[in-house]
């Protein structure tokens, strides 16, 4: 990937919380149920969902914050130049997935 590809991202949240966020930036979320990990979470290209997210978390203040984020260092699984690369990936955890579950049950 040469280029950084540019996408908007909509953040939703509490108007609180997007006061901070204008003040003094975004802070990592790194808690239990993140199910992508330790970051900041987008809808990307979609502030109505954002919005939908942030009422249903904050039913009487919600906010959606928009921001111009640079990817890199990332995979696009919309580019098909990807597909072999994610296709052998796939493979090898299948793989890994079969050695553990027959590990499983040798040791049962």
């Amino acid at each position: 990937m040469t280029e950084p590809i540019r996408v908007y991202g909509d953040h939703g949240m509490s108007r609180a919380a997007a006061l901070t966020i204008l003040s003094d930036g975004f802070r990592h979320s790194d808690n239990d149920y993140d199910w992508l990990g330790t970051g900041v979470y987008f809808f990307q290209d979609a502030p109505l969902r954002a919005m939908q997210w942030a009422t249903e978390q904050h039913p009487n203040n919600p906010a959606v914050i928009c921001s111009l984020i640079r990817l890199e260092n990332c995979i696009d699984l919309l580019d098909i130049n990807w597909f072999p690369i994610i296709k052998r990936m796939s493979e090898k955890l299948g793989m890994i997935k079969l050695a553990i579950a027959n590990r499983k049950k040798k040791l049962s």
